[in-house]
Parts: structure tokens; C-alpha cells; sequence
């Protein structure tokens, strides 16, 4: 599953340039760095929790992620949510919930109705970090 590619957005420590003969480059993997680690184990959270949930839905905010599971849209249906990555960067956090959404779009358990490049357009306000996160039942 390429969900460790999508939390580790914005970090390349956990791959190596190498030049090939004919001078074109290419990547090869090296042992992970810390926060490659951290990834890995994000992503088998992830899918612990879609395998056991009844549905979920993954979304992006800069807002403290408990205040966002009590916003009206999700208290009384997610009772559960979880930041799956985080930076100081929008952009950053607007692809990885792109890329995650249309990692999960057609899995039947999955509540978001829009698809990745839909969701690049949805507004999120201004912070200091912003999160990519996801709530279940």
C-alpha cells in the first residue's frame, strides 16, 4: 500500500539520488529515518482502523483535531479521530489528504463523497499547523 509514501509528503531523508550511467538519475530506498519510522507505523494504524471501523472519513484542517471531531458535521456520527500528518505547510497537507482520499475513495467503509483533486479545492482556514486526520465509527 503506497500510504507511507503519502505521510512521508515534503520529506525525501528516506531515499538516496544515485546517478545511473548514462547520467539520468534514480532513486534507490535507504534504512528509513525517524520519521519515515513514524510513517510506517501511521500507516499501519491506518489500516487497523479501516479494517475494524464501521466507516470513515479522512479530511484536512488547522484546527486542534479534538475541537474538529466536536464540530456539528461529525459529533454526533465519528466518535473517533486521529491526525495521520501534520505540517506548517497547506500545500503539503491539501495533496497528502488528496492522495490519501483517492487511496480510499471506492473502499466501501469510506464516507468522503469528493474525490482527491475535488478536495485540493476544498477551503481550510489559516494556522500554524495543519493536519491531515481521520475520523471513524
Amino acid at each position: 500500500m503506497l500510504i507511507t509514501q503519502y505521510l512521508t509528503i515534503g520529506t525525501d531523508s528516506s531515499v538516496r539520488n544515485h546517478q545511473t550511467p548514462s547520467g539520468a538519475q534514480s532513486f534507490a530506498p535507504c534504512a528509513p529515518d525517524s520519521q519515515t519510522r513514524k510513517s510506517m507505523v501511521k500507516s499501519k494504524f491506518l489500516d487497523q482502523v479501516v479494517d475494524k471501523c464501521r466507516s470513515f472519513k479522512i479530511g484536512k484542517t488547522s484546527m486542534d483535531i479534538e475541537d474538529r471531531r466536536n464540530e456539528p458535521d461529525y459529533i454526533d456520527k465519528y466518535s473517533n479521530i486521529a491526525s495521520l500528518y501534520k505540517s506548517g505547510n497547506k500545500i503539503l497537507v491539501s495533496v497528502a489528504e488528496s492522495q490519501l482520499i483517492d487511496s480510499f475513495i471506492d473502499h466501501p467503509k469510506c464516507d468522503n463523497t469528493k474525490d482527491g483533486d475535488e478536495s485540493l479545492n476544498d477551503s481550510m482556514g489559516d494556522g500554524d499547523v495543519y493536519q491531515v486526520y481521520i475520523v471513524w465509527r
